[in-house]
């Protein structure tokens, strides 16, 4: 058999991951506000209509980040 060959991509130089962490911000906030889908990176919950006011699946650890995430989107507008 033979083996597959190894792809490796890397974005860890400052530039990209600073590019990627302000988009994860934006959409993070986007989806507290409700304007767009929303997938939990703790538990893997999603909302379709964005993100709701506690953890579908009832962890408290992920409801506390939504309860932050909720405060700082409606603070910014």
């Amino acid at each position: 058999m033979m083996p597959f060959p190894a792809i490796f991509i890397s974005a860890d130089t400052p530039e990209n991951l600073d590019g990627m962490n302000t988009a994860m911000k934006e959409y993070t906030l986007k989806a507290a506000r409700g304007e767009c889908a929303w997938v939990c990176s703790s538990c893997g919950a999603s909302c379709a209509i964005g993100m709701p006011d506690a953890c579908i699946g009832g962890d408290q650890s992920c409801t506390d980040i939504i309860t932050r995430d909720k405060a700082e989107a409606f603070k910014a507008t």
